[in-house]
């Protein structure tokens, strides 16, 4: 939701929804919902998983499994047509550097 105004607004998914909306027609910001063309993601490493206890994790992970699944992840998401940009600076003991989902990331 947006304020504009002294109003609450919705939030904007779409040009044709910004129009109606009373918003400019080119907004710059996209959605969560279409074509994903590039997507950046973390390789989980096996190091950081160790301190998922201090992460509140609620079970210790298993690297391997965990590694494979990732690697299967974006296996998925580039056959899907998806750019992958894998993230490479480490996070040292940060398990939850996995789950680089922001959705201020997102940039045309």
């Amino acid at each position: 939701m947006g304020v504009a105004a002294g109003r609450v607004r919705p939030a904007v998914t779409s040009t044709t929804a910004a129009r109606r909306l009373g918003y400019p027609a080119r907004m710059p910001i996209q959605d969560g919902f279409s074509t994903l063309r590039r997507v950046y993601v973390r390789e989980p490493r096996a190091e950081d998983l160790t301190e998922w206890e201090a992460y509140n994790w609620r079970y210790a992970p298993d690297p391997a499994k965990t590694i494979d699944e990732h690697a299967a992840f974006r296996a998925a998401l580039a056959d899907a047509g998806a750019e992958v940009v894998l993230g490479l600076t480490p996070v040292a003991g940060d398990p939850d550097a996995i789950y680089a989902y922001d959705p201020t990331l997102m940039t045309d």
